[in-house]
């Protein structure tokens, strides 16, 4: 009976060591087969990698610890003019001169010790139609899979191209900068033309009517009144006594002298008024000289005073056209501004207006200037006129530089004085209601004084 259970347990052992010895034999065909795929895996990765780094425009190469080439693509080798298995194996110092063999050592120590990417534009000898060749050059450290350091890779790649763009494009630049500068002296001569033109409109009214009222000067009478005197000197006492000019001569005298004081005050008033325009054609070709500087001298001014500047010195041409002014101010603070800048800003809309009102059918020619305080931070000043009026689709175009729908105009003025607006901080708008209708045109301005020291607040 002893035997019989022993042979039964001796059974159920040796089934349970082949049950055991079975898993333990699937259990490696499993790693086996898990090793084949990891194996083929890698070698895919790997050939992915060789046909990455064969397919790329770049010279692809790996080194180990000791700076030997362990992975070079065949773009490499063809910079290197060798085989890569001439190149895998050996160093830097089997290819280049020894000061750069070092050089490039020192860097891939400097890769590795550091841990972090290195780059850097090298200039070398020029290619085979004598131009330089810019090389780009990559290094990263390279690891194991245990995370251990084992070498580092890199990239080379040619950007000659890409440093000959650059230059081309540096020097298309400087030649657009040039051409920009050009192009802004010629529209800041072009501004000065037009500008100091409305003054001088004003300067030539202005001597006119002086060299008229000269020419109808009662100097004349003074002449002949000096001849009688002259012809009379002999016996004056009986000449003033008996001679009926003599009688008159007292009465003649003091109505002479009150024309000779009436006509020394216009001219002087049109002197003043000659002497003023000039001053501003001084001034305005001082501003355009420096047009192009960030900005001007600031001072704080009374917007109804530099409006009253401006219709002044259109006040010839205004006449002259038949335009009456009608003014509508309301109380608003001194602003600190580029008097200068806002006086042309003022000049050009009033002339613009002046313009309009002339090529329309209006009877009684027109323009409303107005200031008004918008909000705390803006003023607005308005210049409506029941001229021609603005199309629709010119609206948007009016300040543009070149347009125009005068006959003989340049489209230089609304440019300028919009771009004066805008480098003070403020803007020009339009509306008009179409040909027929006038138009109205808006400066605003920001409000800001001077703070303590000088300096600009809101």
């Amino acid at each position: 009976m002893m035997n019989v259970a022993t042979a039964e347990n001796q059974n159920q052992t040796n089934a349970e060591l082949r049950q055991r010895l079975d898993e333990v034999n699937q259990a490696l065909h499993r790693e086996q087969q898990a090793r084949i795929a990891a194996e083929k895996m890698f070698r895919d990765c790997q050939a992915f990698y060789h046909s990455l780094a064969e397919s790329l425009p770049v010279r692809v190469f790996r080194k180990d610890l000791e700076g030997r080439f362990t992975y070079v693509n065949e773009k490499f080798c063809q910079m290197l003019g060798h085989s890569r298995e001439h190149v895998l194996g050996a160093t830097d110092y089997d290819f280049a001169p020894p000061h750069l063999a070092e050089k490039f050592l020192a860097d891939d120590r400097m890769v590795m010790e550091k841990d972090e990417v290195f780059q850097c534009i090298e200039e070398h000898n020029p290619d085979e139609a004598g131009r330089k060749t810019f090389l780009l050059t990559a290094k990263a450290p390279l690891c194991d899979g245990d995370g251990i350091l084992a070498g580092l890779q890199g990239v080379i790649m040619d950007i000659s191209d890409l440093k000959r763009a650059e230059e081309k494009s540096e020097q298309l630049h400087r030649q657009l900068m040039l051409a920009s500068r050009q192009a802004g002296m010629a529209e800041v001569a072009t501004g000065v033309l037009h500008n100091v033109g409305n003054v001088l409109n004003s300067v030539n009214v202005s001597a006119n009517l002086i060299a008229e009222r000269i020419h109808r000067s009662k100097v004349a009478s003074l002449e002949k009144l000096a001849a009688m005197l002259r012809e009379n000197e002999v016996d004056w006492a009986v000449f003033a006594a008996n001679d009926p000019r003599g009688k008159q001569l007292p009465a003649y005298l003091i109505t002479l002298s009150g024309h000779l004081a009436q006509e020394r005050d216009e001219l002087l008033k049109e002197l003043q008024g000659l002497r003023k325009n000039v001053d501003h054609v001084k001034e305005i070709v001082a501003m355009q000289q420096n047009y192009a500087k960030l900005a001007g001298v600031c001072e704080s001014v009374k917007l109804y005073e530099l409006l009253e500047d401006a219709i002044q010195l259109n006040a010839g041409a205004l006449t002259r056209h038949r335009v009456h002014i009608v003014r509508e101010y309301e109380d608003v603070p001194e602003i600190l501004v580029d008097r200068h800048k806002v006086l042309q800003i003022f000049i050009n809309l009033i002339s613009n207006a002046k313009y309009a009102c002339e090529d329309s059918d209006q009877a009684e020619k027109r323009l409303t200037v107005r200031i008004r305080r918008k909000n705390q931070q803006m003023a607005d000043i308005e210049f409506s006129d029941n001229g021609l009026g603005i199309a629709a689709g010119n609206l948007t175009r009016i300040f543009s530089h070149g347009f125009t729908t005068r006959k003989n105009g340049h489209g230089f003025g609304l440019h300028s004085a919009a771009t004066a607006a805008v480098e003070m901080g403020g803007s020009i708008r339009v509306h008009s209601d179409g040909i027929g209708h006038g138009a109205t045109f808006i400066v605003e301005l920001p409000c800001r004084s001077c703070g303590p020291g000088g300096n600009i607040r809101e």
